[in-house]
């Protein structure tokens, strides 16, 4: 996620727009904002990990939330967020969403995450996605030289 977070804040300050600038700070307070509260929750909750069998990639920090679902929904998001005034929306609204599904799939898979762990991520991304968001929103009126529908 650190690579495509770098990839999508670079890409923000391109966009022909007079918010471009603002489109890099909240691309940045949704993804590491994103990891300080997972990083804090799981240090108010202490959830041990799940042992149902002995995982591939052990896991040295607490279960609840899961913080790949917590920031690839903020990253999904920011992608969302720069592409919804473009023709590519729907590409990335989709592809996004498949994205996440795979991203909760795999943490049940190799056995590091309860199901309510990446439920709860997934909740958790969205709040913070959405609270980013709406401090910001209604100054924003263009992205990459588009109006908003």
């Amino acid at each position: 996620m650190i690579p495509l977070t770098g990839i999508i804040a670079w890409s923000a300050p391109r966009c022909r727009s007079p918010w471009r600038h603002q489109d890099f700070w909240i691309i940045l307070a949704l993804t590491f904002g994103a990891y300080g509260l997972s990083t804090l929750i799981k240090l108010l909750v202490h959830r041990a990990r799940p042992q149902l069998w002995k995982v591939l990639t052990p896991e040295t920090d607490f279960s609840y939330p899961s913080g790949h679902a917590l920031i690839s929904l903020t990253v999904i998001t920011a992608c969302i967020w720069l592409a919804w005034p473009t023709k590519w929306r729907r590409v990335v609204l989709v592809a996004g969403a498949c994205f996440l599904v795979l991203v909760g799939l795999s943490r049940l898979y190799l056995g590091v995450h309860y199901p309510s762990d990446v439920l709860g991520g997934w909740l958790m991304g969205a709040e913070w996605a959405g609270a980013v968001l709406l401090i910001v929103r209604p100054g924003r009126e263009a992205s990459c030289g588009r109006h908003r529908a």
